[in-house]
């Protein structure tokens, strides 16, 4: 499993809590204790959004499960081999 860290750019391979996500990309800004979320500042702002307690522009903030993220330098690797 990815180990995820506060700064890492990521995009959304999934979407989350009715919230449509893939494909996005974004920072992740805090990562949430005893839990598989991560709370990230996306490049666009998100419906529901909200400002990851502070760590970002309101409405750009919204959570993602781990397994539905992907470093974003992965991503593209995967991405480039596919060519």
């Amino acid at each position: 499993m990815t180990q995820f860290k506060v700064g890492m750019r990521i995009k959304a391979i999934g979407d989350f809590n009715g919230n449509r996500l893939k494909g996005l990309c974004g920072t992740i800004m805090h990562i949430h204790d005893g839990t598989n979320l991560l709370c990230v500042a996306w490049e666009q702002k998100i419906q529901d959004g909200h400002d990851c307690s502070g760590r970002c522009e309101q409405g750009y903030g919204c959570d993602i499960e781990q397994k539905d993220a992907a470093p974003l330098t992965d991503y593209l690797e995967q991405w480039e081999d596919a060519k």
